[in-house]
């Protein structure tokens, strides 16, 4: 999958030079998560959404860079470069000595195929000349637009491959390749070249791993919402009980802009799954999408009902179109604390409730996380 990193004029170079790229809030560190320092809990959930934006990078994973309107050019997509290692955090001392920021979440890069000349913002996303359908438009970085947020935002599969498509097209498929590997942005032309030199930060590489926090936040009955969604992004591979059978995931997304009303799925993965019914093509792929909804209390269930429906509703008219797939699964998930047997009857009448009024789901499904022996373990209802 591919993560789009925003940059400025400034820090662009930075990034070239270094070959990383990362997301930051001002002169904020992360002793909260190391050291368990207090911390105002907006500033706290504020940080807890970058660490989970970075966590769910992986290797492999594209990064294209988007440089914001600066003097003499508007915005502009420039790429691409891969993910060389997991994600971690930062001291960001040596950093904030070059750019007066720290980035405490990186991910360092390597290149993939590093196409000089940007594609404007306006190309990407307003001319619609080349969009049949409006599922077609680049959905995700127009949210992140109106919204005004996300230093590190994801894009769908369909968007990534128009996105490409555009770059290439630019650079009329004229690639360049650094002998160092490392690379520069030329100011005057707008334009990445290659660097002669391979410089290292050598900023001191810290955990961003969520446990800790969360067994003492669980414990002491304290809000942990922001800092679970960070963790289940971190494991996701280590939790098969959200995912559907066997299948690979190919797509993560967390706080999936779902509208211009600033709904947001709090975790969407894109499953692949093989075929099982028997009247398919053997070597067919069915593809199945779990939207889940994270809670660090009992939830209300008919609110979150809700919410879901209008999850469903959009991933119906806006993503699932852009697959050609057959077998399509959409499976609501309800992640939350350990239910009561009466708080148990009460999400079973609800899901009932649902099914007769012809929401469309596969399975309606109860998913709680709880505390044992020092690790947290998750179970389904």
């Amino acid at each position: 999958m591919t993560h789009v990193f925003i940059v400025n004029d400034d820090s662009f170079k930075i990034h070239l030079n270094y070959m990383f790229a990362g997301t930051g809030a001002k002169d904020n560190d992360l002793n909260y998560l190391i050291k368990q320092e207090s911390i105002h809990p907006t500033v706290e959930r504020l940080l807890n959404g970058m660490n989970a934006d970075i966590s769910r990078v992986s290797v492999g994973d594209k990064v294209i860079f988007y440089l914001q309107s600066g003097d003499g050019h508007e915005g502009q997509f420039y790429g691409v470069f891969k993910v060389k290692d997991k994600p971690y955090g930062t001291d960001g001392n040596n950093l904030i000595n070059l750019l007066n920021k720290k980035l405490i979440f990186r991910v360092e890069l390597t290149e993939d195929i590093v196409y000089p000349i940007g594609v404007t913002e306006r190309e990407a996303l307003d001319d619609i000349s080349k969009i049949n359908h409006p599922w077609e438009m680049v959905w995700s970085l127009i949210y992140r637009k109106l919204k005004a947020n996300r230093g590190c935002t994801m894009i769908t599969e369909s968007e990534e491959e128009y996105l490409i498509s555009l770059i290439k097209a630019k650079n009329n498929n004229n690639s360049i390749k650094s002998a160092t590997g490392h690379y520069d942005f030329d100011c005057q032309n707008n334009q990445i070249i290659t660097f002669n030199n391979s410089p290292s930060l050598g900023d001191t590489k810290v955990s961003l791993d969520m446990t800790k926090i969360i067994i003492d936040k669980f414990n002491n009955n304290r809000a942990h919402e922001s800092n679970l969604q960070a963790y289940i992004l971190q494991n996701i591979n280590n939790i098969p009980i959200i995912k559907v059978g066997n299948g690979n995931i190919r797509w993560i997304g967390n706080e999936v802009s779902c509208g211009v009303g600033m709904q947001s799925i709090d975790i969407m993965l894109i499953q692949d799954n093989k075929c099982n019914n028997k009247n398919e093509n053997e070597n067919g792929n069915s593809l199945d999408f779990i939207l889940c909804e994270l809670k660090d209390e009992v939830p209300d269930y008919n609110s979150i009902i809700r919410q879901l429906d209008k999850y469903i509703m959009w991933v119906k008219q806006y993503i699932i179109p852009n697959y050609s797939v057959k077998n399509i699964n959409i499976y609501p998930t309800i992640i939350g604390r350990q239910v009561s047997t009466t708080e148990l009857n009460i999400y079973k009448s609800t899901a009932q409730n649902i099914a007769v009024n012809k929401l469309e789901f596969q399975n309606l499904r109860y998913i709680y996380y709880d505390i044992l022996n020092g690790k947290i373990i998750f179970n389904k209802v």
